[in-house]
Parts: C-alpha cells; sequence; structure tokens
C-alpha cells in the first residue's frame, strides 16, 4: 500500500449551517474507515465554520481549509490542491452520501482499477414536480466502458451534469491536469466532466443510488439559474465554448467532432425548443460561430436526431438576416 487514505471526499461550505451536520455525519460514519474528509469554507458567515470546527474536534480525518468566497469551483479546486486519497469524490455540502458509499467505490477500484466511476443517487424530496430528466440521468445501468463512446457522452446513462455522482482516480486527474474552470459561475459541472471523460481508459457505470441529492434548494446556485431561461442558455454557450478549447488542446475534437456536434445540439435543443426567447436566434447564431471557430462541422444538421428539424429551420431564418 501507498500509505495515502483511499478516498478523499472534498466538501465546498458555504452558508449551509441547516444542512451542514447531516452531510458530515454521513461520511464520518462510513463503514469504510481509511478515508479523508477536505471541508472547504468558502467564506461562511453563517454557524457553518463553528459546525466544521466541532466535527474537526471529534474526528482527525477532517482538514477545514479556510477561504475568502470564491465560489464553488474555486473551493473544489482549493480541495484538491491538498487531497492525497488514491481516488476523489466530491459531496455538496446540502447533500449526503449512503454509510457504505465509500466501501462499494471501492469493491469498483480493487476488481476493475477505474479511471472514473459513474454511480446513482437518490433524489429528495422527490416530488411531482421534479424533472424526468433528473431522475433518468441519477439511474445509471451498470456497464464497463474500455475507451470514450457515443453511449458515454449521449446515451441516458450519462455522466454528466452533476460531477459529485463520479468519482475520479487522483492520479488520472494529475495527469490530465484537470481543475474546475473558475470563470464558469454555473454549469462548472459539466465542463469538468466532459474534459475528463474522453481520455479516461477506464469508465465504470453502475447502477447503485450511493448519494442524496437534495433537488432545487431554493437558495441554491442552481435553483436561481433555472428560473431564468435565456440567462442559463447563454451560460450553456459559455459551457460549449470552454469544453471546445480543452478539446482542441487536447487533440481530441478531431477524432470526435460528429460526437461534440451531437451532444451540443443535445445539449442546446431541449430549451430552445420548449422555452419562448426573444433572443433565440442571437443565441443560435453565437452557438454556430463557436463550433465554426474550433472547426465543428454543421454536416450533422442533416442527420436524424429529434432537434433537427427544429436547428435547421432557426439557421436558416439567421442566414437570411
Amino acid at each position: 500500500m501507498n500509505g495515502n487514505p483511499k478516498f478523499s471526499i472534498i466538501i465546498p461550505v458555504y452558508n449551509v449551517e441547516n444542512y451542514l451536520s447531516r452531510c458530515l455525519d454521513s461520511v464520518v460514519n462510513q463503514t469504510l474507515l481509511d478515508i479523508e474528509i477536505i471541508c472547504v469554507n468558502d467564506g461562511s458567515k453563517d454557524n457553518s465554520d463553528r459546525i466544521l470546527k466541532q466535527y474537526a474536534n471529534l474526528d482527525d480525518r477532517i482538514k477545514i481549509i479556510e477561504k475568502e468566497n470564491g465560489g464553488l469551483s474555486s473551493a473544489r479546486n482549493a480541495g484538491m490542491k491538498i487531497a492525497r486519497g488514491d481516488y476523489i469524490c466530491f459531496l455538496d455540502s446540502d447533500d449526503y452520501v449512503e454509510k457504505f458509499f465509500c466501501e462499494r467505490l471501492y469493491k469498483e477500484v480493487l476488481e476493475n482499477n477505474p479511471d472514473i466511476i459513474v454511480f446513482g443517487a437518490n433524489i429528495f424530496p422527490l416530488t411531482k414536480d421534479t424533472e424526468f430528466w433528473i431522475y433518468k440521468s441519477l439511474s445509471p445501468i451498470t456497464h464497463k466502458f474500455r475507451r470514450f463512446s457515443s453511449a458515454i457522452l449521449l446515451s441516458d446513462n450519462r455522466g454528466y451534469p452533476f460531477v459529485w455522482r463520479n468519482c475520479f482516480k487522483r492520479n488520472y486527474l494529475h495527469q490530465k491536469r484537470l481543475q474546475f474552470n473558475e470563470d464558469i459561475k454555473f454549469g462548472e459541472d459539466t465542463v469538468f466532466q466532459l474534459c475528463a471523460f474522453p481520455g479516461a481508459k477506464n469508465i465504470i457505470y453502475i447502477s447503485d443510488k450511493l448519494y442524496n441529492y437534495r433537488f432545487d434548494r431554493k437558495n441554491s446556485l442552481m435553483f436561481k439559474f433555472r428560473r431564468d431561461d435565456t440567462k442559463r442558455l447563454y451560460e450553456h454557450l459559455e459551457i460549449i465554448d470552454k469544453i471546445a478549447e480543452y478539446w482542441e488542446r487536447a487533440g481530441y475534437l478531431p477524432r470526435w467532432d460528429y460526437l461534440f456536434a451531437a451532444f451540443v445540439l443535445d445539449f442546446m435543443g431541449y430549451d430552445l425548443a420548449k422555452y419562448k426567447l426573444d433572443d433565440k436566434k442571437n443565441i443560435v447564431e453565437k452557438l454556430f460561430k463557436i463550433l465554426h471557430r474550433y472547426g465543428v462541422e454543421l454536416k450533422w444538421l442533416n442527420t436524424p436526431h429529434q432537434y433537427r428539424k427544429y436547428y435547421w429551420n432557426i439557421r436558416m431564418s439567421v442566414r437570411k438576416k
């Protein structure tokens, strides 16, 4: 053994005093003991810091990083800098994990030595208003992928958009120099994961629901962005641009430009088709410019896809301007 803990669990903390104890209880009571718990206090103004120190006094596996508020990506990066675990997991401080979370993941580590493990999650509170795509995305089928493929990027079992439902080999993240993009304030998970997946040689999906996700907390960042359709789509353009930039730099685009284009069409298509937006044509025009800048062919508009006709019609109207 190398002396490192088996897992580093990184928990960004910002003004979550009402949820933090449940989150911390779920990690300190793991059935697998050989872990480190890295809590990044990202400038909390409530009692979160006091709660963290109470737990750290009782469990020496807990490490606290104090920093000025810099956002979720900044907090996760700070945790990654000091992580020593063979594998890294991310836990949001208003969520919690099952007590056998690490033990189940370690079973996959021993059997498959994966670069990335993708697992399922429960949603709470689960109501009639919970969107089906979230439930479906968090309910993967067990499968082993030895190479990057359309099934990973586009299937119903895809690993995005939540980075906390992934477990990453730390050496792999270092090898690929992967960090969270601190310029992206919403959708940083998608950028990180879509940069991490193509280079992995061993990705394991497991159906076990090991994580418990608090859906639509009213003061959460995700809840705020989901209420502004136009702002969300402009953020999606930023996400696409950052992923394309990394794929080009890593040499992925020439090989998988069709996969990237198909991802983009799927990623933007639902919101563009569903919502009435005054800026819709401008958004699509900017999308095409991004793809053109990175040399991604638009011939995919002629291939079968649920949004093909929709994109084609908007593209024609943009050309007539």
